[in-house]
């Protein structure tokens, strides 16, 4: 009876694979709700997947949209789908898969898909402890160069970003990220400075605990276990508002 019910749970599995085909043309759709709507399952799908499936079926679908030279909207949705889906990925796949995409979309000519990143690389920087294995910048100096931005948006998106990031990263991560803060606060552009001015008590809080778990106001997202992934339909709500 345990061997015919593992073999039912492994076919069941292998079964909820096959959805990634059928979301891959909607996710790519040029209606935007249709691709929100496709991330979305996209990412209910993978939490049902283990690590052999979404290496070899939810990666390449997302490293499609990061390399797509076309549609930048698919560049951004990639950067949103690596951090809702970096918890299910875990350090491994994230350092040796994600990672790499992250950076290169963080080299887009294109702003607005450098702004993704710099507001969507939370849970990716948790899963990679800060450092990569596959060779290139790390978190830090990645966060440091979105934050150097020649566009102010992509600076101000980095200063939004910062109570977030703070509340996923250890504490030595965290004084530098008030570093980081300093810097903004003495941005050029108005818009830069406010955004910075709204996340002092946030990161001071942060600073303040010595534990890593975020205080409640301070999340984003509820708390949630370590193999959950990011909330996608909050992730996109907050991409929803209009830059002043």
């Amino acid at each position: 009876l345990h061997t015919a019910y593992r073999r039912q749970r492994q076919m069941c599995i292998r079964d909820r694979a096959v959805f990634v085909p059928l979301l891959s043309r909607l996710v790519m759709d040029r209606n935007g709700p249709v691709r929100a709507a496709a991330g979305r399952a996209l990412v209910d799908v993978a939490t049902y997947l283990d690590a052999a499936q979404l290496r070899s079926a939810v990666v390449p679908l997302v490293r499609k949209l990061a390399r797509d030279t076309v549609e930048e909207e698919h560049r951004a949705e990639a950067a949103v789908l690596l951090h809702a889906l970096a918890p299910l990925l875990g350090p491994q796949l994230c350092s040796e898969l994600a990672w790499p995409l992250v950076r290169r979309l963080a080299r887009d000519v294109v702003f607005s898909v450098r702004k993704a990143v710099a507001e969507h690389m939370g849970a990716l920087w948790r899963e990679c402890g800060g450092v990569t294995h596959t060779g290139g910048a790390t978190a830090m100096e990645l966060f440091e160069r979105l934050a150097s931005d020649d566009v102010w948006a992509v600076r101000r998106s980095c200063a939004d970003a910062l109570a977030r990031l703070a509340a996923l990263v250890p504490l030595a991560n965290r004084v530098t990220l008030a570093a980081q803060l300093q810097r903004l606060l003495n941005d050029p552009s108005r818009w830069v400075r406010r955004a910075a001015q709204r996340q002092i008590g946030a990161l001071i809080a942060c600073l303040a605990s010595a534990d890593s778990q975020p205080a409640p106001s301070l999340a984003s997202t509820p708390p949630r276990s370590p193999k959950s992934p990011v909330s996608y339909t909050h992730l996109r709500a907050h991409e929803t508002r209009h830059d002043l």
